[in-house]
């Protein structure tokens, strides 16, 4: 073989041997977003963000309105319904009254009439009816010897005794009632009066 054969061979090379080639390669510039693109996002999300918390306080607002005005309802209705049983027990004392006023009556004329030991147990029954209405809420209405008041008393009949001031309340003919508060029936009254002081004649001078 000749010695142009045999550099020939070894420039070729053996399966061992390895050629590494290097490419460019032209990638071109980087995408690179627009400054203006973010800036719009952030925008936009902080516009949803406001949006969000505007729509959040709006809930909270309403919510607080119907918790206010269940609060309402809730007293209004224990209200009413406290009226109502007031007004249905101011009922029943008010039916129940005439048997007092029968008390009153059967013991004036026993005490007219007969010797004090007779009406004792009268006396006693009253007083306990005066009781049970008083921790019922029933009152008395204040008349004997007080101004006469048109608003809890009413004039039945008149005296004119000097002594007393014109207006005053000088007998309880039926007793009234206040039950809390509240007049459910005025005292049937003698009222006093006098008349009219003289008018002083005007001066000629």
């Amino acid at each position: 073989m000749s010695d142009e054969e045999k550099n020939g061979a070894g420039d070729s090379g053996g399966p061992g041997d390895m050629m590494i080639e290097f490419v460019e390669h032209d990638e071109g510039p980087h995408s690179v977003e627009p400054l203006g693109n973010i800036e719009e996002g952030l925008s936009r999300e902080k516009q949803e963000d406001e949006e969000a918390k505007e729509k959040a306080k709006k809930l909270e607002d309403a919510l607080l309105r119907l918790k206010a005005d269940f609060e309402n309802y809730r007293r209004r209705a224990e209200r009413d319904q406290a009226e109502a049983g007031d007004r249905a027990q101011g009922e029943l004392i008010r039916s129940l009254l005439p048997v007092l006023d029968n008390l009153d009556t059967a013991i004036g004329l026993l005490r007219q009439e007969a010797p004090p030991q007779w009406s004792r147990g009268l006396e006693l029954c009253q007083q306990s009816f005066l009781e049970a209405l008083a921790k019922a809420g029933a009152e008395p209405v204040e008349a004997l010897g007080q101004q006469f008041d048109p608003e809890m008393h009413e004039a039945v009949m008149l005296s004119m005794d000097p002594e007393l001031p014109h207006g005053a309340v000088t007998e309880v003919i039926q007793r009234g009632f206040i039950f809390k508060g509240k007049l459910i029936r005025p005292a049937r009254v003698r009222v006093n009066r006098l008349n009219a002081a003289p008018q002083p004649e005007a001066s000629n001078g």
